[in-house]
């Protein structure tokens, strides 16, 4: 063999050298893609979460604005404690039947720490038969409680008891120890507040 053939190949060392090289470039590459990942989910995660608690905070706004007041001939009451609500209001377009509309409504944060909104038919006739079952629709979930509050003649109270809803309806979501989620004050004016003069609470 020549000399300039012997010149022209590589040394053992040298190889082990680069591929030691390439090693380590691997293992680099390996772990800038694992941390990318890594924050690619938990950025994908915030974005759900928060698309969620948007989600839930239209849909409260409208079913809040929208409570209905009772009537002489319809004499439903509102009844709202710190931890839930019930009051009647108009469905969400995608759970309207054709037959119904307005449902009776319950606002709660269940056991297994989900925000529900318990709802059944509202039916203002006399009924002949037993009262249609209520259904639960899951608005959220991982909810520590939930703090409502109702304004009137000038303070937030704990309570409500009348056939108006308050001047202001506040809903304060909370999370676990630990959790990430901030979630500011639902603050609701129901529309049909100032229909008359009569107020009450309990």
């Amino acid at each position: 063999m020549t000399r300039s053939t012997q010149e022209a190949g590589f040394t053992l060392l040298e190889i082990i050298v680069a591929l030691l090289v390439f090693g380590l470039l691997l293992v680099g590459l390996t772990q800038g893609l694992h941390v990318g990942l890594t924050a690619w989910r938990q950025q994908t995660r915030s974005a759900e979460a928060a698309s969620d608690l948007d989600a839930v905070d239209r849909l409260l706004r409208q079913l809040l604005t929208a409570m209905e007041p009772g009537r002489p001939i319809d004499p439903v009451n509102i009844n709202g404690t710190a931890q839930q609500l019930v009051f009647t209001s108009m469905l969400p377009q995608a759970l309207q039947r054709a037959d119904w509309r307005r449902a009776d409504m319950a606002l709660l944060v269940d056991t297994r720490h989900q925000l529900i909104l318990r709802w059944s038919p509202h039916l203002h006739v006399q009924r002949l038969f037993a009262a249609p079952p209520s259904e639960d629709a899951v608005l959220l979930q991982g909810v520590a409680r939930v703090e409502l509050s109702y304004w009137s003649d000038g303070s937030w109270k704990a309570a409500w008891r009348s056939r108006l809803p308050p001047t202001l309806l506040r809903v304060r979501l909370l999370f676990p120890t630990g959790d990430a989620h901030r979630w500011p004050d639902i603050i609701v004016a129901p529309i049909r507040s100032n229909l008359s003069a009569e107020t009450g609470n309990g």
